[in-house]
């Protein structure tokens, strides 16, 4: 589901949120396709731009719940934009899809903590 984010630094993202399982202590909202939203620019009167896009070619981040002061569902103007931008019909989007995002690094991920319980 497409949200609002308002995060404890006051950066206010657009995302496709999920809950996913995960160990005590660790982050367990995966965000899809994050955006920051700012206000300003030009029309529509704010800006969507890829959240630590500067940093990172990953579509994907998984922040801890305590991070979030509030989730709200955004406006329709601004849910238009942001799916013009990622080019995704909300309701096609299944949780099979969200399971396999970068499945690979996952994986992967899992592999080394592994490895290293094994040394």
């Amino acid at each position: 589901m497409i949200q609002a984010l308002l995060l404890v630094n006051n950066q206010i993202l657009i995302s496709q949120v999920y809950q996913v399982d995960a160990d005590p202590g660790e982050p367990n909202c995966r965000l899809v396709d994050p955006y920051l939203f700012t206000l300003g620019g030009t029309s529509p009167g704010f800006r969507l731009t890829p959240w630590m896009g500067d940093v990172t070619d990953d579509n994907y981040a998984m922040i801890h719940p305590e991070r979030i002061v509030t989730i709200r569902e955004p406006k329709l103007e601004v849910l238009n934009h942001y799916k013009k931008l990622i080019f995704i019909d909300e309701d096609s989007l299944t949780v099979e899809d969200v399971e396999n995002i970068s499945s690979t690094k996952i994986v992967n991920s899992k592999v080394k903590d592994e490895e290293a319980q094994v040394d």
